[in-house]
C-alpha cells in the first residue's frame, strides 16, 4: 500500500531564525519523484520542486512564523503535510488595534449591565446516570475515573439572560445539591462553531466533579430542541453567521456572540453558590475564542483554558478566507472587512488579561492558523502556558491534553 508521511527532523519542530531545518521524508511503495512546496505564514511561496521518499529537504529558517511543507504524489493521490515553527514568541498581529478598542468594549459591557437586566433560571431533571455514564465513556471530560469515585446529587437548570443585541444568553445550569452558599468554583464552557443545543451532559459532568457549572450555545437559541431545529437555522439565518455584519465591528454578529458570553459568565457570577475567586472559562476552536474574550474583558475570571483558538487574527488570510470573506469580495470590501474585524481579534483584547490561561496549538491546523494563535498568545498579559503539537491540525490535538491536562490545571 502507498504511504506518504514527512515531518522536521526535530521532535518540537522549534527553530531559531538562522537555522536550518531539516524535513524528513518517507513512505513507502512509491517509486516515482514527489511534488513539495514550502511556505511560509505570512511572505507564501518559498520554495518548490520534487524529491523522493526516505530523502530530506533543508531550508533556512530566515525569519519569525510557521513554515508548513505540502507533498503530493502520484498524481495527487496521496499527500502529506508538516511545519515548523521558527521562533514564534516573536510573532505578532498583521494589523494594529483599532485605536478606541477598549472604549467601545467598555462602553458595550456598561450599556448591556445597566439595560440588559431580566434573567432566570428553570429547574429541569437532571441526566440520568446511565445516559451520564454512556456521555462520559466518549467525553471523559474532567474526570477521567467514573468508576472509581462517588459523584454527588445535582441540580440542574436552564437559565436565559438577556442581552444587549439579540437573543438572550441560554444554557444549562448545575451544581452539587446542598452546596453551601460561596463555596464552589465556577466553570463557564463554550462551544466551537456551529450551531446545536447547549450541552447539558457536560454541564452535568462539570457539577458532579464539584464545579458551578454552565453551559451555553453561542447563538442564545432555546434549549432542548429537535436537531432538525438547529441544522435549520444552521442551513438558513445563521449559514456563514461569521460574515453578518462583517463591514463593521462594531455592529457584527461576532460582537454579539462575545456580549453574550460575558452576560453568561455575569449570571453565573451572581449564583449564591460562586465561591467568589475561582472563575473559569473553556472551550475549543470558537469556544476557545470566547473563552479568552471573556478573561479579556471580565477580570473576575481567574482561569482561561483555550484549545486551537479561533479569531485570534482576524487579519490573518488563511483564517479570514474561510470564516470572514467571500471569494467574490471586491478588494475595498476585503479590506474594510480586515480592518473592521479587529475590533473582535483576539490578541488584541488580551493584552487587558490578567487569568492563568493555557493554550493549545496545531502546527498543522489549517482552521485555526498557529501564527494567529500564537499571535493572541504572545500578547496575552497573565500568566500563560502554550501546549505545542506539531503533527496535529484543529481537531486531533491529543485527548490527554484538552480533558486530562485542561481538568488538573483547572483544579490547581
Amino acid at each position: 500500500m502507498k504511504s506518504l508521511f514527512v515531518r522536521a527532523s526535530r521532535p518540537e519542530a522549534l527553530y531559531t531564525p538562522g537555522e536550518t531545518i531539516t524535513f524528513l521524508v518517507n513512505g513507502s511503495e512509491i517509486g516515482e519523484p514527489v511534488d513539495y512546496a514550502i511556505y511560509h505564514h505570512s511572505t507564501g511561496l518559498l520554495a518548490k520542486g520534487q524529491t523522493r521518499i526516505n530523502t530530506e529537504i533543508r531550508i533556512r529558517a530566515e525569519k519569525p512564523g510557521f513554515l508548513e511543507i505540502r507533498l503530493s504524489g502520484c498524481g495527487e493521490t496521496i499527500s502529506a503535510v508538516a511545519a515548523a515553527a521558527v521562533a514564534p514568541e516573536q510573532i505578532s498581529t498583521i494589523l494594529p488595534p483599532p485605536p478606541d478598542l477598549f472604549e467601545f468594549w467598555n462602553s458595550e459591557i456598561e450599556n448591556q449591565k445597566r439595560l440588559a437586566t431580566t434573567a432566570e433560571r428553570h429547574p429541569i431533571p437532571a441526566i440520568g446516570e446511565d445516559a451520564y455514564r454512556k456521555w462520559h465513556q466518549q467525553w471523559p471530560i474532567f474526570n477521567r475515573t467514573i468508576e472509581q469515585e462517588p459523584f454527588p446529587e445535582i441540580e440542574t437548570f436552564e437559565f436565559s439572560a438577556e442581552t444587549l443585541h439579540g437573543n438572550p444568553a441560554r444554557g444549562y445550569l448545575a451544581f452539587p445539591k446542598h452546596a453551601k452558599r460561596g463555596s464552589l468554583p465556577a466553570l463557564l464552557t463554550l462551544h466551537g462553531a456551529g450551531v446545536a443545543d447547549s450541552d447539558f451532559p457536560k454541564t452535568c459532568s462539570a457539577a458532579k466533579n464539584g464545579f458551578l457549572a454552565m453551559d451555553i450555545n453561542a447563538h442564545g437559541l432555546p434549549c432542548g430542541q429537535t436537531p432538525d431545529f438547529y441544522q435549520n437555522l444552521s442551513n438558513s439565518t445563521l449559514k456563514d453567521y461569521f460574515k453578518i455584519g462583517r463591514e463593521n465591528g462594531k455592529t457584527s454578529y461576532l460582537e454579539a456572540i462575545y456580549l453574550r458570553a460575558l452576560r453568561a459568565l455575569d449570571f453565573l457570577t451572581k449564583q449564591p453558590e460562586w465561591d467568589g475567586k475561582n472563575l473559569i472559562t473553556w472551550g475549543c476552536s470558537q469556544g476557545g475564542c470566547l473563552a479568552l474574550v471573556c478573561a479579556s474583558l471580565d477580570l473576575r475570571v481567574s482561569k482561561c483554558c483555550a484549545g486551537v483558538p479561533a479569531f485570534c487574527d482576524c487579519a490573518d488570510s488563511r483564517f479570514a478566507a474561510w470564516s470572514l470573506l467571500n471569494r467574490n469580495d471586491l478588494p475595498a470590501l476585503t479590506q474594510t472587512v480586515l480592518e473592521q474585524m479587529q475590533y473582535c481579534s483576539v490578541a488584541h483584547l488580551v493584552s487587558h488579561a490578567s487569568a492563568k490561561a493555557y493554550f493549545t496549538v496545531g502546527f498543522i491546523d489549517s482552521t485555526c492558523p498557529p501564527a494567529s494563535v500564537y499571535a493572541a498568545y504572545n500578547q496575552y498579559k497573565g500568566p500563560k502556558k502554550i501546549y505545542n503539537a506539531p503533527d496535529s491540525g484543529h481537531s486531533n490535538i491529543p485527548t490527554e491534553i484538552w480533558m486530562d491536562d485542561f481538568t488538573r490545571f483547572m483544579k490547581t
